[in-house]
């Protein structure tokens, strides 16, 4: 892998390349735009430290990427609401689960809708592969197994329904 070797230009194409999976992958988790892009940013910089850590035999670039920016997505949100435990604490105020700030919920809203409507767009074989793979964390080959196709055709879906995801969101932006 050429971004391994530090190759600037590999990974600008990289980057262009995976951005799309990226924020499909992460927007729907966190509630703010610019958690969303810090959270990218985690994972484009891991990915340029440790791009010498892929292993081919272990599954595609692909799927590594998504398992990173899942990892990224989830250890943003265990601090995030760690921070707003200790916050809280730290006020003396009872932790619950309804203490979210009233504009990360609308927001919160307002990307699930979007995603919502991005989704609707999709056709009923894309939307259903890209849900198992992405909303449920089944890997391509569970995926396939689960749509009762072969890995192929299970992998085309996902990919034509994160580029129909892309095209809907971008528009919606």
């Amino acid at each position: 892998m050429a971004v391994a070797d530090g190759d600037h230009k590999a990974f600008t194409d990289l980057y262009v390349t995976v951005l799309p999976v990226l924020l499909a992958v992460i927007r729907p988790r966190l509630s703010s735009r610019a958690d969303v892009e810090d959270v990218a940013q985690d994972v484009m910089t891991e990915l340029w430290t440790k791009a010498g850590d892929f292993r081919p035999d272990r599954g595609s670039a692909l799927a590594w990427i998504v398992t990173i920016a899942r990892r990224r997505t989830t250890d943003h949100l265990r601090r995030a609401a760690a921070l707003r435990r200790h916050d809280l604490y730290a006020a003396g105020a009872h932790v619950t689960s309804s203490d979210r700030p009233v504009e990360d919920t609308v927001q919160e809203r307002l990307d699930r809708g979007a995603m919502g409507r991005a989704l609707a767009g999709l056709t009923d074989l894309q939307r259903e592969a890209v849900q198992l793979a992405f909303y449920t964390g089944h890997t391509h080959e569970r995926t396939a197994h689960l749509l009762g196709v072969p890995l192929g055709t299970a992998k085309s879906r996902i990919r034509s329904g994160l580029a129909g995801l892309r095209a809907e969101l971008e528009d919606g932006a």
